[in-house]
């Protein structure tokens, strides 16, 4: 059941991929331009919010850069990872009539959403950090390399978690309205205005079991010429991945044979 899961998700005809993604994102931003500005309003708030209150209190940073731009560094790939999990989790919801025809798959029309969620993060890195560094006249990326492949593992881990989620969410509904509590609190534990390296070092052993961190230090590393973080290892949270995805066919071919068996 596993295999046909992956076939399903990694074989699939490309225009019947680009009509589930055009579906997707009419969905995503209804309204026009107004549900396409409503994708990047939360990040910019956030990132404005924090950075006012940097500017405010002139707390110093301990990266040498406009305020803004440090926040951008951690807001940005929150709220990619955290958009990944809603998106997916959202697609099993609004299009779960539409594996009743025929050859089209929940694997099909989660690999779409994941898709559009990946051009959506690369438009949304240009715009915020574009922006930021136009604005305030700061450098680009020392390290564009690095940048990218940061943001990626974030788009990455949140699709990844975001399908694990949605298919547990099919027999929990509960565990579904729980998502977003249980993911509050990374917020606060993901290094987003603050570094790892200034927190104790017993703190930052709990931090470094966030995947979230790693990829936020490691996009500092390749934003900020001479920033070193104490953690900043890409091969945490792509394990996560890993292992997100191998759980996730797992539980599908769980539930299909459950659904059998209860026919037989």
């Amino acid at each position: 059941m596993s295999k046909n899961i992956v076939q399903d998700t990694f074989f699939v005809n490309h225009e019947r991929l680009i009509a589930l993604m055009k579906r997707e994102s009419d969905i995503r931003f209804a309204g026009g331009p107004l549900g396409v500005l409503w994708a990047y309003l939360p990040p910019l708030f956030w990132i404005g919010l924090v950075a006012l209150v940097f500017y405010v209190l002139k707390s110093p940073l301990p990266i040498m850069t406009e305020p803004a731009l440090f926040v951008a560094t951690g807001i940005l790939p929150y709220a990619i990872f955290r958009q990944g999990i809603t998106s997916m989790m959202r697609s099993i919801k609004v299009n779960r009539l539409l594996p009743l025809l025929p050859e089209v798959t929940k694997a099909q029309c989660l690999l779409a959403t994941a898709i559009l969620e990946w051009l959506t993060s690369i438009m949304l890195a240009i715009f915020i950090f574009g922006g930021v560094s136009l604005f305030f006249s700061v450098p680009f990326p020392g390290n564009l390399f690095t940048v990218c492949v940061a943001l990626t593992v974030a788009w990455a881990l949140g699709v990844s978690i975001g399908a694990l989620f949605a298919s547990i969410g099919q027999v929990s509904d509960t565990f579904s309205r729980s998502v977003p509590i249980i993911l509050r609190p990374l917020f606060w534990i993901s290094a987003i205005f603050y570094t790892v390296s200034q927190v104790p070092s017993s703190i930052q052993t709990m931090l470094s079991y966030n995947p979230l961190v790693h990829i936020i230090e490691s996009l500092r590393e390749g934003y900020f010429l001479g920033y070193t973080s104490p953690v900043s290892n890409l091969i945490i949270p792509v394990s996560t991945i890993l292992f997100s995805i191998i759980a996730t066919i797992y539980v599908e071919a769980w539930i299909e044979e459950k659904k059998a068996n209860r026919h037989l």
